[in-house]
């Protein structure tokens, strides 16, 4: 049996996607079309520090216009907190202070409806 209702999420990451501008107001429609109306959601926004502020400032503007509010999570140090599993790619092996570089190298931002 196919449900009528649509499917909507507690949880959403965006991960490294604020680079693409054009793609700002499909992300802010993906998100409210699909975050639960719960208080208790939340959406999870991540971005190199690559992406120039304005872009960034960009992406929240629209969020703001449909409803959703964020604020930007400090990164209180560089040391990595992830699992041995992480440290290892293909290539190579990831040590503990590249891991931590790579952190200190985000911005990222929680998220929820603003009413």
């Amino acid at each position: 049996l196919i449900s009528s209702v649509p499917c909507k999420y507690d949880i959403i990451f965006l991960s490294d996607l604020l680079y693409f501008d054009r793609s700002h107001a499909l992300l802010v429609a993906s998100t409210t079309s699909l975050l639960s109306p719960s208080p208790f959601s939340r959406v999870y926004v991540a971005a190199g520090n690559y992406t120039p502020p304005a872009v960034c400032d960009a992406f929240f503007k629209l969020a703001r216009d449909a409803n959703l509010k964020f604020e930007e999570q400090s990164t209180p140090n560089d040391k990595w907190r992830g699992t041995p599993d992480v440290w290892r790619t293909r290539r190579e092996q990831l040590s503990l202070e590249t891991l931590g570089k790579r952190k200190a190298s985000c911005r990222w931002w929680i998220g929820r409806w603003a009413t």
